[in-house]
């Protein structure tokens, strides 16, 4: 009887020992897929290659309940004795902990190849990339780009080879007017610029104006007009300030002839028709622009 409770006291005393120790173990140990910083570039030189920088750790530490993990640890190359070629560097590690707390750590891998190359800079163009149609009543007359061009630098076998940097693309799709945004550069890899993004200017016109009707202004009172093919115009094409052109419409536009000059019968060609427009509003097309009259005397 005696030797079957030593047994069962035993037997609850390592159950204990193990629930302490699994606990603790589980607390002990963290584990961080992290991305591997490059430190100390030399200057002059710039990374081309590399076999993928992120690495997995694994910290153990035997702690009490007082003594936290990271929260953040960081994984590092430092480069500074780095030369050209393909070379491996070890990984080392960044992270707050209390110096008395022993710690151990995994890495894998420990080291990864890197091959470093000569730096190059260069000029050159930032292209837009647009994709989408406008619709029919509008037309792209233009895209400028501030600034025009970008300095990029990095590896002399990639540089050398790049003509010109794209920005992030745009969809002109349900853009009807004149538009101007910031978008960012799509720089290769291990490519850098001394800018991060570019402004575009997107310009339209807009067919705003159709089956409008042109008045006669200034006609002296003894003389009445007849008008080759009629009063109307087909269409006009309008070009200005966003808000400016969006806000017209076609009934607010008034076409109109100038007969101040008239001053006997005749028939005169070429007669231009002139619009009641916003100032900062351009004219692009317009059909027909000028009509030919016949000046006749009144009975």
């Amino acid at each position: 009887m005696l030797k079957n409770i030593r047994i069962k006291i035993v037997c609850l005393l390592m159950s204990f020992l193990v629930f302490i120790y699994v606990r603790y173990e589980a607390e002990g140990n963290k584990e961080y897929q992290i991305d591997v910083e490059i430190r100390n570039i030399p200057s002059g030189l710039a990374i081309l290659e590399s076999d993928g920088l992120e690495t997995l750790v694994n910290i153990k530490v035997f702690k009490d309940k007082y003594i936290a993990l990271p929260e953040k640890i960081v994984a590092f190359i430092d480069l500074t004795n780095a030369k050209v070629g393909k070379n491996n560097y070890d990984i080392e590690l960044d992270f707050d902990m209390n110096k008395n707390t022993r710690l151990t750590t995994s890495i894998k891998p420990r080291k990864i190849n890197l091959t470093l190359e000569e730096t190059l800079s260069k000029n050159v163009n930032i292209i837009p990339d647009i994709i989408g149609k406008t619709n029919e009543n509008a037309q792209l007359s233009g895209i400028s780009i501030n600034p025009k061009t970008v300095t990029i630098y990095g590896p002399q076998s990639l540089v050398s080879k790049i003509s010109n940097i794209s920005i992030s693309q745009i969809n002109i799709s349900n853009i009807n007017s004149n538009y101007t945004m910031s978008k960012y550069l799509i720089l290769p890899k291990y490519i850098t610029a001394n800018i991060n993004t570019a402004k575009v200017n997107i310009l339209f016109t807009e067919n705003i104006v159709s089956n409008t009707y042109t008045n006669i202004n200034n006609l002296q009172s003894q003389f009445r007009v007849e008008i080759d093919g009629g009063y109307k115009i087909e269409y006009v094409v309008l070009e200005g300030i966003e808000n400016t052109i969006t806000n017209i419409k076609y009934t607010n536009i008034k076409a109109y002839l100038d007969l101040s000059n008239i001053n006997e019968a005749g028939t005169y060609n070429e007669v231009p028709i002139k619009l009641s427009i916003p100032e900062n509003v351009n004219v692009v097309k317009m059909n027909p622009s000028s009509l030919t009259i016949t000046a006749k005397e009144n009975d």
